[in-house]
């Protein structure tokens, strides 16, 4: 699967999130071909991803029984379940409700407060450049991943049910790997303390993630 691949989770909604897309997409497009010998830190972190989100890929048509990605590449993002038979509300009322949601308001604050600094650490090659890759790299899923969750959510279907619980759980992982590079570089930062602070606002990110998806699983019965 290709960075590019419209398949891809992190496409879904394009015009709506592309600046964070971007992002991600620039570093496949410099990192994510590199093979063999040649083969960076940088494409081993991204390697890590794409080896995450295919495997969800699978376990997600698994539970579905069929080729969710496949299927929604052939249909509008609003209408690929045959379950969702109520009347389509307007995409911009959707997107300008998930914009404005607590949570995915929370997660691109948390990004942004992170993004400018570690990707300047990662840039200065220092002891802990991967580890400042590593967060960088990941920063752009969580947000992106709720964005999905919230609007899959909206279907009120199994499908989006399963797509969201998919999504929740996916941000999580990515969060946890923020949270752990977070924990090495603040041992050798000189700016300890304020990694120290960016350290309890992922925890904080990592309760509301969890805290939304029992609410999903809730309201689903489980």
């Amino acid at each position: 699967m290709h960075a590019h691949d419209q398949n891809y989770p992190w496409i879904f909604h394009r015009d709506e999130i592309d600046l964070l897309e971007d992002e991600l997409e620039d570093l496949y497009e410099t990192y994510g071909r590199d093979t063999g010998s040649s083969k960076t830190f940088e494409s081993a972190i991204l390697s890590e991803q794409m080896e995450t989100e295919e495997r969800s890929e699978a376990q997600l048509s698994r539970r579905l029984g069929f080729d969710f990605f496949q299927k929604i590449s052939e249909s509008s993002p609003f209408s690929f379940s045959e379950e969702s038979q109520h009347p389509k509300e307007d995409p911009h009322q959707q997107t300008e409700f998930i914009r404005s949601h607590p949570l995915y308001q929370k997660a691109k604050i948390w990004a942004a407060s992170l993004r400018s600094v570690t990707k300047q650490k990662y840039q200065e090659r220092g002891p802990y450049a991967s580890e400042y890759f590593r967060i960088y790299a990941n920063l752009n899923l969580i947000p992106l991943k709720i964005f999905t969750a919230l609007s899959e959510e909206l279907h009120e279907d199994r499908v989006g049910f399963e797509v969201a619980k998919e999504a929740y759980e996916l941000g999580l992982i990515y969060l946890d790997r923020v949270r752990e590079s977070l924990g090495l570089v603040g041992f050798g930062a000189e700016e300890g303390e304020w990694f120290e602070e960016r350290l309890k606002e992922t925890y904080q990110m990592q309760h509301l993630i969890a805290s939304e998806l029992n609410e999903l699983k809730r309201r689903r019965g489980l």
